[in-house]
C-alpha cells in the first residue's frame, strides 16, 4: 500500500537558476514526456502517468532500473 501524506507535508520549494528561456524551463518541469526524460537516477527509466500540476492536481509515475 502507498504512503499517505497530507496536504500540509506536500510543498517543494526548489531555488534555481537555469541558463535557458523561462517558458523551456518551465515545460521541461510541467510536460510529463519531458519530465520522463529527466526524472529519476541515472541508468531508470521513468513512466508519468498523470500529471496535473495546477494546485492541489495529482502527479502519479513509476521509476525502475
Amino acid at each position: 500500500m502507498g504512503t499517505v501524506i497530507s496536504d500540509a507535508e506536500r510543498e517543494i520549494v526548489l531555488s534555481r537558476v537555469f541558463d535557458a528561456p523561462r517558458k523551456m524551463v518551465w515545460e521541461a518541469w510541467t510536460d510529463p514526456k519531458q519530465v520522463a526524460q529527466w526524472w529519476g537516477p541515472n541508468g531508470f527509466s521513468t513512466t508519468i502517468e498523470e500529471m496535473d500540476v495546477r494546485p492541489g492536481g495529482v502527479e502519479a509515475g513509476d521509476a525502475w532500473a
